[in-house]
């Protein structure tokens, strides 16, 4: 008679596939690190969409014919391919050449004058462009002044070869009343004229308007070029362009955005809070000389005169009075500037 079988845990063969447990980790008595360093956990891919698995030239495609700008942040995927310099500098270039076809720079015809007509500055359905689109592209954060010159560069060799470009010019106008300014001006040097198949360069002819404005102190507004535009005239300024903070860049982008025939509030009155705001930014800042610039672009919108209420000029008018008799001002150009505007102004209104 045979002995039935009993079974004991751990004797016995082993099962195919088997694996022997783990030992556990022995904690450290003391403080120290352990012997062995735990696995990471492998997160697992998540499929990619469609939508994410098309073509970068067809996503292209349709991010241009939707002129969706939040479509990028659909999915990381899909930011990730939209994110190219190349792609949008031509985003870029899509949306404001339109506006840059029309407007910059005079036509030369068959016999060397320029096409124009009576007019042709104030009429709109010359314009062409989307106002809208533009705004939201000005909006993006990657839509930098380096960014929008490489832009209007690369559309300059396909398109605006043979254009008469004029470059700006100042007309410096006497200030009364007010305190003289606190240091003397250099003299003032007009840039190159300009002319047919003058650009060479469109950062070097933007960088020679620049140096110009930045040199003049006594110079009110420039005369900005009516042969050029860059963007429509019904295009919204970013908020953070007129409210600050500022910094020299900006400062260069928004010189570019009054010279391209951007308006601060298309369409109806500015809203004066937000330029307050950027107003007080303003005279927080060290530099006197970005405040200066800053202050001088704000009055070529006639945010100063034309747009402020009268309890906020009068408002503004004492505390800059009271600011340039202290000795320690830090801004005593950017305020004598304002202070002159104001002061104008009021005088006006007796």
């Amino acid at each position: 008679m045979e002995l039935t079988p009993i079974k004991i845990r751990g004797k016995g063969p082993r099962k195919k596939g088997f694996r022997p447990p783990q030992p556990k980790r022995k904690q450290p008595l003391s403080g120290g690190a352990t012997t062995t360093t735990p696995k990471r956990r492998k997160r697992k891919a998540r499929a990619a969409t469609p939508i994410e698995r098309l073509p970068l030239e067809i996503l292209e495609r349709i991010f241009h014919l939707s002129s969706n700008l939040s479509l990028p942040r659909a999915s990381l995927r899909i930011g990730y391919h939209l994110s190219a310099r190349s792609f949008l500098l031509e985003l870029l270039v899509s949306a404001f050449a339109p506006t840059w076809d029309v407007w910059f720079g005079c036509t030369r015809g068959p016999e060397g004058r320029l096409q124009s007509y009576y007019g042709y500055d104030t009429d709109e359905r010359r314009i062409g462009g989307d106002p809208d689109l533009q705004s939201d592209v000005l909006a993006c954060p990657w839509a930098t002044l380096p960014r929008i010159l490489d832009a209007l560069q690369i559309w300059y060799g396909r398109h605006g070869r043979g254009r008469y470009y004029e470059h700006v010019s100042l007309q410096c106008q006497p200030w009364t009343p007010g305190p003289p300014l606190p240091i003397p001006c250099p003299p003032l040097h007009e840039p190159h004229p300009g002319g047919f198949d003058h650009v060479k360069s469109i950062h070097a002819c933007f960088e020679a308007d620049w140096q110009l404005f930045a040199a003049r102190h006594d110079c009110r507004t420039p005369t900005w070029a009516t042969t050029h535009l860059g963007v429509h005239p019904r295009a919204r300024l970013p908020e953070d362009a007129v409210a600050g903070p500022f910094d020299w860049e900006k400062a260069r982008r928004l010189f570019w955005l009054r010279g391209a025939g951007a308006a601060l509030a298309p369409g109806e009155a500015c809203c004066w809070e937000l330029t307050r705001q950027g107003f007080d930014g303003m005279m927080r800042l060290d530099d006197d000389a970005l405040a200066l610039c800053l202050a001088r672009l704000y009055e070529s919108w006639d945010v100063f005169a034309g747009d402020w209420p009268e309890h906020v000029q009068e408002e503004v008018l004492v505390g800059l009075e009271a600011r340039l008799r202290d000795p320690g001002n830090r801004l005593p150009m950017a305020c004598g500037f304002v202070f002159r505007v104001l002061s104008r102004c009021m005088a006006g209104r007796l």
